[in-house]
């Protein structure tokens, strides 16, 4: 175990994370032990937290917390024991000048940078539920093999790929505030800038403290003074691995890397796991390169002890302004890894074509209007889409307008066809529920964005002479000009946000429409509940049920907040591309009822055969309009995204 110097654990800390899951482990035989003697899972859960209670003192502040937080994530006798939700593990302190902002005169959960600017997107970074996505994948994703967990298939391509996509969500944000992308900080003698204030925000009992603007980084007292220049050579080390597409270490191993798997391979040394192939520890070849860029600016806010830093902890470190210029960084090592492939040449694409008009095949309509109509005509979702985009109009317009669908009880049925996507900034009210007492009880005020519910409707023809399963993957991303080159933002491969996948079989010859809900977007947190869509009132963000008798419980309770699904856009309407990729025979994993397919997996293998992000995750053979024109499996159309 690491020693009591004074420092708390952090997740951050390989060394911590380490030790907390041979803690973890202990729990876990505990509870083992307690099911051979003929006890419930209460019994072993009981057992397991007996344990916890006599070791917390024997190790550093808060180590012992997460342990159990990885048991309960993990094992199976607690699958019906939750950790309580990040909401009600949170405070603000009264007395802080912060506490009076919300609504009314209750106190407000959030923190400001002293910036207008980036003040303008803290809405975004202070959501409670994008925080507890993060802290909730770092639970389930576990760096290191033990005796009860083990590092999951592709654990370090998907640590990149999770954080690139919250960082494309996040430029769309900046990209609709007037914003410019996140900018990455990579000299680490440089002032960091913008400093960031959490408000009096307090988590299961650790007070945040605040990060003063235009800080630097400094050399860690509490771990063996450890020095930015320490840090400098593993990110050089890294960059020239990115570069010469190896990782080798003097008179040790070497690896060539290629494709995802190479990304696999440097997630593991950047983030840094137990895989890496250097080790973990901060002073091995590669160092912990992503850690200690959390640790660094955490002791800013926190010399005695780090932990008062928001940077220090994966519940609370989204909020700094900084966790987005660090990631930007981190990203930019697998980026440069990447653009040294070869382009993705769709050379294996299904045989498939695109129906519909103006619509390029991409169809949006209001789930409860659509679902209405279906119920009206005694039909499911599938068959009024087909009725409606299928057939005769297979290749009609569809961008947007009203169509009408037969009658019912003599009235034409009218189904609206959309081209904008609508949001809205509302402000919710969590009341912690610490007791039976609830009405009596703190009640906090936050900001989160809703949008209506939303199904896609996909026309394809199939050209192939044998049947195909098939995959959509659908793509969103802001359109502009860049360097005057019009919507050059599409070339951009890092702004495209997965929106979902999902696959089909489509029979030779076939003219198919696919429908798809929103709310079974691959990327979301589900089942997509009323309160999961509409936070407005919250006592408990738990699920009344998993859905799934899920031998991977851990899943169950991760991924993106289906409310965060789309960007805010503007009140003038924000302009996005919409692109649907077509591709083939991918052993795409059918989803259970609970959790997110592409940020949290379903099974220990990851459910997707292609690289995660295709085509995103190499060189864009030639602009993205020009790549669309020449392959039949994808399509392009232009859609609004518009603020109430």
């Amino acid at each position: 175990m690491p020693p009591p110097t004074g420092r708390a654990f952090s997740v951050f800390v390989a060394e911590d994370m380490e030790a907390a899951i041979a803690v973890a482990d202990r729990m876990a035989q505990a509870a083992t032990e307690a099911l051979a003697g003929d006890g419930s899972d209460n019994d072993a859960v009981a057992a397991a937290f007996a344990l916890a209670a006599e070791l917390r003192g024997n190790y550093p502040d808060g180590l012992v917390d997460h342990a159990a937080k990885l048991f309960l994530t993990h094992d199976h006798a607690a699958r019906n024991v939750r950790i309580p939700n990040l909401m009600s593990r949170m405070t603000v302190n009264a007395t802080s000048p912060l506490a009076g902002t919300g609504t009314g005169t209750l106190p407000a959960l959030g923190g400001t940078t002293g910036s207008a600017d980036e003040d303008k997107v803290n809405w975004f970074r202070e959501d409670p539920l994008a925080n507890e996505h993060h802290e909730h994948w770092h639970l389930v994703y576990v760096r290191f093999d033990s005796p009860g967990f083990s590092i999951r298939p592709r654990h370090g391509e998907l640590f990149f790929y999770m954080h690139q996509q919250m960082l494309a969500r996040y430029d769309a944000e900046r990209l609709g505030a007037g914003l410019d992308p996140v900018e990455a900080f990579d000299d680490y003698t440089a002032s960091i800038g913008v400093g960031y204030d959490p408000g009096g925000l307090a988590i299961g009992g650790v007070t945040y403290l605040p990060r003063p603007a235009n800080g630097k980084w400094a050399q860690l007292a509490l771990i063996n003074n450890y020095a930015p220049a320490d840090h400098a050579q593993r990110r050089d080390r890294l960059r020239d691995a990115a570069a010469n597409l190896k990782l080798a270490v003097p008179g040790g191993a070497s690896l060539v890397l290629d494709g995802a798997p190479g990304s696999d391979a440097l997630g593991h040394a950047d983030e840094s796991s137990g895989k890496s192939i250097s080790g973990a520890g901060y002073n091995s070849f590669y160092g912990n390169h992503h850690g200690f860029g959390h640790v660094f600016t955490a002791a800013l806010s926190d010399l005695a002890s780090y932990e008062g830093g928001v940077m220090y902890n994966p519940a609370s470190a989204i909020r700094d302004p900084f966790f987005w210029r660090w990631h930007r960084h981190v990203d930019d090592i697998n980026f440069a890894y990447q653009e040294k492939l070869p382009a993705n040449d769709f050379a294996a694409a299904p045989d498939v074509v695109f129906g519909g008009g103006n619509d390029a095949g991409l169809v949006i309509l209001d789930s409860a209007r659509f679902r209405n109509a279906a119920a009206a005509r005694g039909e499911t979702v599938d068959q009024l889409a087909g009725a409606l985009l299928g057939g005769s109009r297979f290749t009609r317009n569809a961008a947007q307008g009203v169509e009408t669908v037969g009658q019912v009880n003599g009235q034409p049925l009218q189904v609206t066809l959309h081209d904008t996507i609508e949001t809205e900034l509302r402000h919710g009210i969590f009341q912690l529920n610490t007791d039976q007492q609830v009405e009596d009880q703190p009640r906090f005020t936050y900001p989160y964005l809703w949008h209506p519910s939303y199904h896609f409707a996909v026309r394809l023809r199939s050209t192939a002479a044998v049947e195909q399963l098939v995959t959509v993957r659908l793509f969103l991303c802001p359109a502009h000009a860049v360097g005057g080159v019009a919507d050059g933002s599409l070339n951009d491969r890092r702004l495209w946000i997965e929106l979902d996948k999902f696959a089909a079989p489509i029979a030779p010859g076939e003219e198919k429409v696919l429908t798809r809900a929103d709310t079974d977007s691959t990327l979301v947190r589900r089942p997509v509940t009323a309160l999961h869509a509409n936070p407005d009132v919250v006592r408990d963000l738990h699920f009344e049920q998993q859905g799934d008798d899920h031998p991977d419980a851990a899943a169950c309770e991760c991924g993106w907040p289906y409310h965060l699904l789309y960007p805010r856009g503007t009140k003038s309407g924000m302009r996005f591309a919409l692109l649907a990729v077509v591709t083939k025979d991918d052993a795409l994993i059918k989803q259970g009822q609970c959790g997110s397919m592409s940020f949290c997996a379903v099974t220990d293998e990851y459910p997707d055969a292609k690289p995660m992000g295709y085509p995103f995750d190499r060189p864009l053979a030639a602009p993205l309009a020009d790549l669309v024109a020449q392959n039949p499996s994808l399509a392009l159309r232009f859609i609004t995204i518009k603020e109430r």
